[in-house]
């Protein structure tokens, strides 16, 4: 992954006139192509951003809301392009997504159209219908969330591990991955102003174990994302089983004479059904272990400043599923789930939407990052 050649790619738009609209086709175009996708990918995700915004205005939702972003993930650029809006939502969402159906006297094919052209599509509406978002109480106040996640299909990564599968699925409409594969999304908000973003979350996954991290390197814009390649060229380096000391002890040498950064790494050992965690600064992270929460500790201090002692990893046991929020200190801090909420069968897209609220008064990069596991095999 190269952060500086592909930084995260981010716009939001309120939607309330059809100038709106065509300003919100106008950034998907942007971001598409800052990811580097084709020219036919282009095109599509032009018109998956049309559709949703003009969705705002034939149904006059309320703070309608369009959010482009795109990273690289898994070492696949990927595009989200999602809709989110204050109102009542939408009872019945697996007939929303039928063509011809509207309850705005619009034709009533946009979302189907959206769905069509998305790799992955996630949508959870109201508390009550077909497709509930979870009750969240009235700080987290969306009531429609649709994400559409495309993929440059001139590269055909990705395509052949994320099935339609619409029988098996939860959510109306969405595509799922290969059973046992980690589900992970990721936003990050470059400080305003600022192409590049010192945020960067970065994965690495042999089928055995899978490696995350988030990193917050100090400052921002270009000299924060050099720092943040930095720490990244060291996890690419490294066996994923090696130990989280060894890790952060091996980033830091690299980071001495710079500015430094925090990191939290992570480690799943699907085998064993084990958590290692490990983290130095101000990056948070929540575990949700078979629906219990286990809030994690970082060591104060940055990375880059100084000798990290031995053994600063924890290891956590779980029996089928975790679910995992990591954030930088420029997002306002997670809610307590309780565990029938943590254990819905929620994408980690939607998770992040919802929970993406960077602080006002912050002049900072803000990033997000959320993955779940959920063990479907029975070991031996």
């Amino acid at each position: 992954m190269d952060h500086l050649k592909t930084p995260p790619v981010w716009a939001e738009i309120r939607i309330t006139g059809p100038e709106d609209v065509v300003i919100a086709r106008q950034l998907a175009a942007v971001a598409a192509d800052r990811l580097s996708f084709s020219g036919a990918r282009i095109k599509e995700a032009v018109l998956v951003a049309s559709e949703l915004a003009q969705n705002h205005l034939e149904h006059h939702t309320r703070n309608g809301l369009i959010r482009i972003s795109g990273l690289v993930l898994n070492s696949t650029p990927q595009l989200g392009i999602a809709s989110l809006d204050e109102g009542p939502g939408i009872q019945d969402v697996k007939e929303a997504m039928k063509d011809g159906f509207s309850t705005s006297g619009g034709l009533g094919v946009g979302l189907g159209t959206v769905r069509r052209l998305s790799d992955r599509f996630y949508i959870c509406s109201t508390m009550v219908g077909t497709s509930p978002c979870p009750d969240l109480g009235v700080d987290f106040r969306f009531g429609t969330v649709a994400i559409a996640v495309l993929f440059d299909h001139a590269t055909k990564t990705c395509l052949d591990v994320c099935p339609l599968n619409e029988e098996t699925n939860d959510f109306a409409g969405s595509q799922i991955q290969k059973i046992d594969e980690v589900d992970v999304s990721a936003l990050i908000r470059p400080y305003p102003g600022e192409t590049y973003s010192g945020d960067a979350f970065y994965c690495q996954d042999d089928g055995c174990f899978c490696r995350m991290a988030l990193i917050d390197a100090t400052g921002h814009g270009i000299s924060a994302a050099r720092t943040a390649q930095t720490v990244i060229d060291v996890l690419a380096a490294l066996p994923l089983n090696i130990g989280l000391d060894r890790v952060l002890e091996a980033a830091g040498e690299a980071l001495a004479g710079s500015d430094g950064a925090s990191v939290h790494v992570l480690v799943l050992d699907r085998g064993l059904s084990k958590v290692a965690a490990a983290g130095i600064g101000n990056v948070n992270c929540t575990l949700y272990l078979d629906g219990i929460r286990r809030g994690l500790t970082s060591r104060p201090g940055v990375l880059g400043n100084g000798r990290l002692a031995r053994k600063g990893f924890e290891i956590y046991n779980f029996s089928s599923q975790v679910l995992c929020f990591m954030h930088s200190d420029g997002v306002r801090p997670m809610p307590d789930l309780p565990p029938e909420i943590a254990l819905k069968p929620i994408p980690s897209g939607i998770w992040a939407h919802l929970f993406f609220n960077p602080e006002s008064s912050s002049e900072d990069d803000a990033s997000l990052a959320v993955w779940k596991w959920r063990r479907t095999k029975t070991k031996t």
